[in-house]
């Protein structure tokens, strides 16, 4: 199994299979879960969440078209391999970067 991140269609399809939930009823509990927390407990609460509602783990998620649909990358036309991706600066890589420092702060 694996997220496919070809489209926005796909990924939530994926995203949908993977807690075996109808993509409104996954949002639903997103949209509470972000309402009940602030920015450091929601990442607690989404950890939460995927303990308890994932039924299967994914063995893949394609991050290198996922960078296509980071903000900020609108007016990036260079295609990267994943070496590249992850080894530049770009906004895929500040993006991971943040993330990182995030779950090291925790």
């Amino acid at each position: 199994m694996y997220i496919d991140t070809h489209s926005r269609e796909s990924m939530e399809k994926s995203v949908c299979n993977i807690f075996q939930m109808h993509q409104l009823e996954l949002r639903e509990q997103l949209l509470l879960m972000g309402s009940m927390s602030g920015d450091n407990d929601y990442i607690n609460k989404l950890d939460e969440f995927i303990a308890n509602n994932c039924t299967k783990y994914p063995e893949e998620i394609l991050l290198f078209h996922l960078t296509r649909r980071l903000h900020g990358t609108e007016d990036e036309t260079k295609g990267c391999n994943l070496a590249d991706l992850l080894l530049s600066v770009n906004p895929f890589s500040s993006f991971i970067h943040h993330i990182t420092n995030i779950a090291v702060n925790r």
